[in-house]
């Protein structure tokens, strides 16, 4: 991936897009992921992510997986 798409806020289609650019699989929860991370001033962990995103939204290993 492009460097210019880290540290800044960035939309869904943009999201999507960068994952189809890439040839990677792209879900609702990947998208989040994404974007959540994105927009994060400090790298963030994988627990912090799930505490953002919320159980509700998906499960950890997902987040692994992305």
């Amino acid at each position: 991936m492009s460097k210019d798409c880290c540290h800044k806020p960035i939309s869904d289609l943009d999201a999507r897009a960068l994952f189809l650019q890439n040839g990677l699989n792209r879900t609702k929860v990947k998208v989040k992921v994404l974007r959540l991370i994105a927009d994060a001033s400090k790298p963030m962990s994988v627990a912090e992510i799930f505490e953002q995103l919320g159980p509700e939204n998906c499960d950890i290993s997902t987040i692994f997986r992305t």
